[in-house]
């Protein structure tokens, strides 16, 4: 008997210690620029040096790197660097928001790109940290504000503020990860006057220089990250459609050439 409570007390113990533990952190990952997820029609590339509310991409590639598990995890951010005086390069792990450079306030973003043509309405990236509720309408005044850019299969680009991201945020959240949100690409740009299934090829997402209480921040932003990306539905190659529909023809004709 003495045995058996020992053995209790010994484990109820060792249940405790473990409960008392702090959560095992995700560990940070350098993704590289451009990030190719395995077996998905899109990249994801890491830009620095944005001009924050921009209506077309701004910014470069070069010194900046995708990462991941940056104070968000599993969310996506960027990476991005500057030199000083001296010449010493600096890395700074973030998200997207903004942060001061040598030439004032800047924006880092993440451009999703697609392999091919793919339709605006079967696009859904989902967001977070945020700070938002579920029944929140507008951005935070001492939180990041979300600004986005869709080009288009044309070439044009489509720029949204941070008020227009937000109407089209619908909440996602989930156990344990409430603060996501999926921004619908096809609904902002019917809202912009385009049809919803518009052909696209490229989401820029940045941070705003306007806070929610519309208020510039001429300082370092708290980010946001990306979560998922939908594969979408790729546009038909021009003619596609024709040539399958004159090859069914020809297949046709021959079998009925052959019954006579």
């Amino acid at each position: 008997m003495k045995t058996l409570l020992i053995a209790r007390f010994v484990a109820l113990t060792a249940l405790l210690t473990l409960c008392s533990l702090p959560e095992a952190k995700a560990q940070l990952l350098n993704l590289g620029n451009p990030y190719s997820p395995v077996g998905d029609n899109y990249d994801i590339f890491g830009i620095q040096n944005m001009t924050p509310d921009a209506t077309s991409p701004t910014g470069t590639t070069t010194g900046a790197h995708v990462n991941q598990n940056f104070e968000y995890a599993p969310g996506i951010g960027v990476a991005y660097s500057s030199t000083d005086s001296k010449g010493k390069v600096t890395n700074t792990e973030f998200g997207i928001g903004l942060y001061q450079a040598t030439s004032g306030t800047q924006s880092t973003g993440l451009d999703v790109r697609y392999d091919h043509l793919v339709f605006a309405n079967s696009v859904s990236i989902t967001l977070g940290d945020f700070d938002l509720k579920s029944t929140s309408t507008d951005f935070l005044a001492n939180k990041v504000s979300a600004t986005a850019i869709i080009k288009t299969g044309s070439g044009a680009f489509v720029a949204a503020s941070p008020t227009e991201v937000m109407m089209y945020m619908n909440y996602a959240g989930l156990a344990g990860k409430e603060d996501q949100w999926a921004f619908d690409v096809g609904g902002l740009l019917a809202y912009k006057g385009l049809s919803a299934s518009t052909p696209i090829s490229d989401v820029y997402l940045a941070a705003s220089e306007m806070n929610g209480a519309g208020q510039t921040m001429n300082t370092a932003s708290d980010p946001y990250f990306i979560n998922s990306v939908s594969s979408g539905v790729t546009v038909p190659e021009p003619g596609s459609t024709t040539l399958v529909g004159a090859a069914a023809a020809l297949l046709l004709c021959m079998r009925r050439r052959k019954r006579h």
